[in-house]
């Protein structure tokens, strides 16, 4: 049972963003959102986490991550951890 949400996850990246050199912006959608973006192929049961709006010299325009819905707590545990540890690199 996941403790965690897609909104609660969304809302750690964001504040996380100050601290990641490579990106500006950050969204996490559900398999199943109709505002995932075209370049996206759905898995169900999967939740993408997406970098808009590249800092510096780096030339993608946006990068995502696809992750299992029954990861999402240890996703959201090791952000929290690396927010509070003002880790500034994503990894």
């Amino acid at each position: 049972m996941c403790i965690h949400s897609i909104k609660g996850l969304q809302r750690l990246l964001r504040k996380r963003i100050p601290e990641i050199q490579r990106w500006q912006r950050v969204t996490v959608y559900k398999w199943n959102d109709v505002k995932l973006p075209w370049f996206i192929s759905p898995v169900k049961d999967m939740f993408y986490i997406l970098w808009h709006n590249p800092r510096g010299k780096n030339i993608h325009t946006d990068e995502y991550k696809e992750v299992p819905m029954g990861d999402i707590d240890l996703v959201f545990e090791r952000n929290r951890q690396r927010f509070y540890n003002k880790t500034k690199a994503y990894r």
